[in-house]
C-alpha cells in the first residue's frame, strides 16, 4: 500500500493523528475479542451487559461495512487482483463479525 511513502506526505501532527486513531482501533477490536472470549457463557445466556457489549460490536462492524460501500470508492483502492481479493476476505469477514453478533442478539430478543 506503500504507507511509509504516503504517511511521510502528512505533516508531523496528522501523522501522530493517524497512527493514533488506527492504534486506538486496534487496541478496541483486540479488547473486544477477548472480552468476547471471556464474557462467552454471560454472551449465550444473554446477560444484559454482556448483550450492550454485543451491541456496540454489532454496530461499529455493521458501520464499518457501511462506510466501506458509500463513502469510499473503487477507484480510491489500489490497483490489481490481489487488492481486490484482499478487499473482497476482509469485507466478508467483517460481514460474518457483524453478522454474528446481530445472530446473537436477535436470538435473545427473540426468545
Amino acid at each position: 500500500l506503500g504507507w511509509k511513502e504516503e504517511l511521510s506526505r502528512l505533516r508531523p501532527l496528522n501523522r501522530k493523528l493517524l497512527w493514533t486513531y488506527g492504534a486506538y482501533i486496534v487496541g478496541m477490536i483486540t479488547t473486544w475479542g477477548i472480552l468476547t472470549l471471556t464474557l462467552l457463557p454471560e454472551l449465550l445466556a444473554g446477560e444484559k451487559s454482556a448483550l450492550a457489549l454485543a451491541v456496540v460490536i454489532a454496530v461499529f462492524w455493521w458501520s464499518r461495512i457501511v462506510v466501506d460501500a458509500f463513502y469510499f470508492e473503487h477507484s480510491d483502492w489500489p490497483e490489481g487482483v490481489e487488492f481486490v481479493l484482499g478487499h473482497t476476505m476482509l469485507t466478508s469477514l467483517f460481514v460474518t463479525i457483524a453478522s454474528t453478533y446481530t445472530t446473537l442478539l436477535v436470538w435473545h430478543w427473540w426468545r
